[in-house]
């Protein structure tokens, strides 16, 4: 699946990697395109997203090239 990104005044398509369905911290379906220890990282990350309300958030990695959104709904 391919994005469209606004950066810079020119648009730039971003592939989606790693998706995942969890309820809590528990995973209840993903899909990966390519290598990468991602349900590792999720594995970390999943405990500290907030859900006691509806959210979205984003996370972009230090290195600029990963970016993680969330969507919490109840």
């Amino acid at each position: 699946m391919l994005l469209e990104n606004w950066v810079s005044g020119r648009i730039t398509t971003m592939t989606i990697l790693y998706a995942v369905i969890a309820h809590g911290e528990t995973v209840l379906c993903s899909h990966q395109i390519g290598s990468g220890n991602y349900d590792m990282v999720m594995s970390n990350v999943l405990p500290n997203i907030p859900t006691s309300q509806d959210a979205k958030t984003s996370y972009t990695s230090t290195n600029k090239y990963a970016l993680l959104t969330f969507s919490c709904e109840l």
